[in-house]
């Protein structure tokens, strides 16, 4: 694995776990029950990691990432 690969899924677990933490935090001071928090934050990350690697894959097929910005 090269380390454009590493940083990109440090980026991935990094980025939708602060999400989720942040996330998780808030559930917990609505007094939510602890097992059903736990649960819904794992699916989150998965399905955050998922997506957006489905998503960079579709972009980097289509060559988007070379466009002008313009």
């Amino acid at each position: 694995m090269n380390r454009r690969n590493i940083l990109y899924w440090i980026c991935q677990a990094g980025g939708w776990g602060l999400f989720v933490l942040g996330n998780f935090v808030i559930a917990s001071m609505q007094e939510q029950p602890f097992g059903r928090i736990a649960v819904l934050s794992a699916l989150i990350f998965l399905m955050g990691i998922g997506t957006t690697h489905v998503f960079r894959n579709f972009i980097k097929k289509r060559k988007w990432a070379r466009l002008n910005i313009l």
